[in-house]
């Protein structure tokens, strides 16, 4: 078995395949000429399900928000723990009891 560094070749040839680029490097231009030439011959068209994607994201963050928002609504309109008032802000719990109530309103 050889190994592939091993080379039949003379050191001038040697030296002349080391000088040469590994890689070559493309027109800047070339990937936006092949696209557009591709899409004048009718063989690449733009992706129409990003745009589906896209509205479908959208419409479930607005979902999603306007979820919250009725849920924040309902819940901070409940009473808590039981409390219940009458509607000019007066406790209902009788004047027996020796209960304090305090209702502290945050806006």
């Amino acid at each position: 078995m050889r190994d592939e560094d091993e080379l039949d070749s003379s050191p001038e040839e040697a030296a002349a395949l080391a000088a040469l680029a590994r890689e070559r490097s493309p027109d800047p231009q070339l990937e936006e000429r092949t696209v557009a030439a591709l899409r004048a011959a009718g063989l690449l068209s733009r992706p129409r399900w990003v745009w589906g994607i896209r509205v479908a994201a959208l419409a479930a963050g607005l979902a999603l928000f306007i979820g919250g928002f009725a849920l924040g609504r309902r819940s901070a309109s409940a009473p808590k723990g039981g409390l219940a008032t009458a509607g000019d802000g007066r406790s209902t719990i009788p004047q027996g009891n020796a209960a304090v109530v305090r209702q502290v309103v945050w806006f």
